[in-house]
């Protein structure tokens, strides 16, 4: 089982994370993601997961279990999205805060017969090396209505399995570089649409 092990004062401040968009323009958005600490959850083995309130984890159940940031930015519509540059600053690091794995979503049944849902546990898949590799990603774009937007995954804390430390990264400054046309789509600034394909002739119908 998994018991929550609080925050341990040398982790920071969890409640101090905040995400803002420093400035923007036409051709590129700058954001930033302060994270100020995590919380801990120890399971049975002596393994953590780091949790942050409002965050999400990663879905492959052998990933190390680190807080997830989805965030949501207004796109370009007739541009291209993609990350332009990653910069982590006041990188701290947390020795002997060995990862432990996702694990498999699972129902666990309380003794009211209440069902809730839990995690079954997982062997790490990451014996060395660092996990994520990239601390930003763009997880996709789509139209609300009018509005275009891009879905950004920010990652503060990575695991260090080499060292069996995690680390965090207080400062995350990315830099969307708006590029390359998109001729899917028609519109100006962030509102537009994408223009819907065309449907070949056909004389085939189904009853």
């Amino acid at each position: 089982g998994v018991a929550l092990g609080g925050c341990p004062a040398e982790t920071g401040d969890p409640a101090a994370t905040s995400f803002r968009v420093l400035s923007r323009t036409s051709r590129s958005a700058l954001v930033e993601l302060e994270t100020g600490g995590f919380l801990t959850a120890r399971d049975a083995s002596g393994r953590v997961r780091a949790l942050l309130p409002g965050f999400d984890s990663f879905s492959d159940p052998l990933a190390p279990a680190l807080p997830l940031k989805r965030a949501r930015l207004d796109g370009v519509v007739g541009r291209q999205a993609r990350i332009g540059s990653i910069q982590a600053r006041e990188s701290r690091f947390f020795t002997g805060l060995v990862a432990a794995a996702v694990g498999y979503p699972q129902a666990v049944v309380a003794r009211d017969g209440t069902v809730q849902p839990g995690r079954r546990e997982a062997e790490l898949g990451l014996s060395r090396g660092v996990f994520p590799r990239v601390q930003a990603k763009l997880a996709g774009e789509g139209f609300q209505g009018e509005d275009k937007t891009l879905a950004l995954e920010l990652m503060p804390l990575r695991y260090d399995a080499s060292r069996g430390a995690l680390v965090l990264s207080r400062r995350l400054t990315v830099r969307v570089d708006f590029a390359g046309a998109e001729p899917s789509e028609i519109g100006r600034g962030r509102l537009g649409r994408r223009i819907p394909r065309s449907r070949p002739d056909s004389s085939a119908y189904a009853f």
